[in-house]
């Protein structure tokens, strides 16, 4: 494991959450298929300074890493939550393959209907680093992801 000191657990749960302990909102995942999940605190951890999201979610078939979540649970600043999910990818290097998906929970502000010009530039970004990779923002507690 790259970053033993900064994992927050290592197992086949079958319900993940990972929560900002001064805010409400947090992410969910279902993983029905019992694969080995490794869940990493990136912001205060791997990363002390600078552009960080809060969590690295790694998700294994037969000791194979399969595709990361980088999540970012935020109040209501959209335009730095795709910053800090961008700099964390080049910064940890995960333009390499893996299957990316890439997650903002939102809690203070509506998520806007249509994409903005600055998150459509983002998936650009990510197709070029990954062609299989995926974004979505909403609200907390909207939405259980399959893992």
């Amino acid at each position: 494991m790259k970053f033993e000191k900064c994992l927050e657990f290592y197992d086949r749960r079958e319900k993940v959450v990972l929560r900002d302990k001064k805010n409400p909102q947090k992410f969910i995942g279902e993983n029905n298929s019992k694969k080995n999940i490794c869940a990493y605190r990136v912001d205060g951890c791997i990363f002390i300074d600078g552009n960080k999201c809060d969590y690295l979610l790694e998700v294994f078939v037969k000791k194979q890493l399969e595709k990361a979540y980088f999540i970012e649970l935020k109040g209501q600043d959209l335009k730095h939550a795709i910053l800090q999910l961008q700099e964390t990818i080049k910064r940890l290097n995960y333009c390499n393959g893996v299957e990316l998906h890439t997650r903002i929970i939102l809690n203070k502000v509506k998520v806007p209907a249509t994409r903005t010009s600055y998150e459509m530039k983002f998936e650009h970004f990510l197709k070029k680093c990954c062609k299989t990779s995926t974004y979505y923002r909403y609200k907390t507690a909207q939405k259980i992801e399959r893992i």
